[in-house]
């Protein structure tokens, strides 16, 4: 069993580092591109099944999508983690407000399945929260 505070203050903590902090593409390549290179990961790594790992770093297997597929990308990052024996990591790119009602209930399904989950705000579209 996990620690429910533990893992969302790590998500909240992870959230917010990289909301102020990091660079937000338009597209999802450029995202993974950018913050793949950033913590020395592999880009688009191949499973012996032929899908591919958005992002595979050390520790984790990310899948990177729009908030909007946010749902598409928890069964993603868990067949990456069980194929990989890693964590199962999502980053999230919010491109506009009305995707917010998405990041709460992936929240949860993240603390469940102890899920690393990164959420970035996409700021050249529209001013959020």
């Amino acid at each position: 069993m996990f620690s429910l505070k533990r893992n969302t203050l790590k998500v909240i903590l992870l959230s917010l580092t990289l909301l102020f902090s990091s660079k937000v593409f338009a597209n999802e390549a450029d995202n993974v591109k950018y913050y793949c290179n950033k913590v020395n990961g592999e880009i688009e790594y191949v499973l012996k099944d032929r899908t591919r790992v958005d992002c595979l770093t050390k520790d984790t297997a990310f899948e990177f999508d729009f908030a909007k597929k946010g749902y598409e990308a928890i069964g993603q990052s868990l067949h990456y983690s069980t194929l990989t024996n890693k964590k199962a990591g999502i980053y999230l790119i919010i491109k506009n407000p009305k995707e917010y009602k998405y990041i709460n209930r992936l929240i949860k399904i993240c603390k469940i399945y102890d899920i690393e989950l990164i959420i970035v705000q996409d700021v050249s579209q529209k001013k959020l929260r």
